[in-house]
């Protein structure tokens, strides 16, 4: 990371909207899921410690869905950001039931051992139903100051868009259940630096 890159948040905008959350949180509800994984020393494991969450099958038109605004938001982030982004990583539709959360992690790999994470330049969080549960806060820490901290709830289909050095959790769900979903956007051309 370049020492003069901004690591501060992008909180504003609908990613999708209300008839949109409303479909996909409905189709989340009754989909297949799998559990998510973490990448580990040099493949991706389920560490439910680290990151006990569901990972939902959801039909592909979501996934196409997703894509299609990220492509049309990348300008907008590469203004607020100041730098150039590339393509994206697959987005991950993701649901965590009571109990389930996220501890605190970063979304680029440690050197070059996992390329996918080592191409990430920005990470974007879609928050789909805040209001049908408790706790699941998205928390960014130390964006740039020591020990700062910011706990986003969001409002339906808003984003949060930060750069993937910024140390982040999702906190247990403690009641109801959370609908998100996760996805990056690359450096250009994919490289590593």
């Amino acid at each position: 990371m370049d020492d003069k890159e901004d690591l501060g948040v992008l909180l504003s905008g609908q990613f999708v909207g209300p008839d949109e959350c409303a479909g996909l949180c409905a189709e989340m509800r009754a989909a297949a899921r799998y559990p998510a994984t973490v990448f580990k020393k040099s493949d991706y494991a389920v560490r439910p410690e680290v990151r006990n969450t569901s990972r939902v099958l959801v039909a592909p038109v979501w996934a196409d869905l997703v894509r299609r605004r990220l492509g049309e938001m990348k300008p907008r982030f590469e203004a607020h950001f100041g730098r150039p982004f590339g393509g994206s990583d697959e987005p991950q539709f993701l649901a965590y039931s009571e109990g389930q959360f996220f501890r605190p992690h970063r979304d680029v790999g440690d050197g070059l051992e996992n390329q996918m994470a080592a191409r990430r330049n920005l990470s974007v969080v879609v928050l789909l139903n805040p209001g049908e549960y408790e706790g699941g806060r998205l928390v960014l820490h130390d964006m740039g100051v020591a020990g700062s901290r910011m706990e986003i709830k969001g409002r339906p289909g808003r984003f949060v868009a930060f750069h993937p050095v910024v140390l982040h959790e999702v906190t247990p769900v403690t009641r109801g259940e959370r609908y998100s979903i996760a996805l990056w956007l690359e450096r250009p051309g994919g490289a590593v630096t």
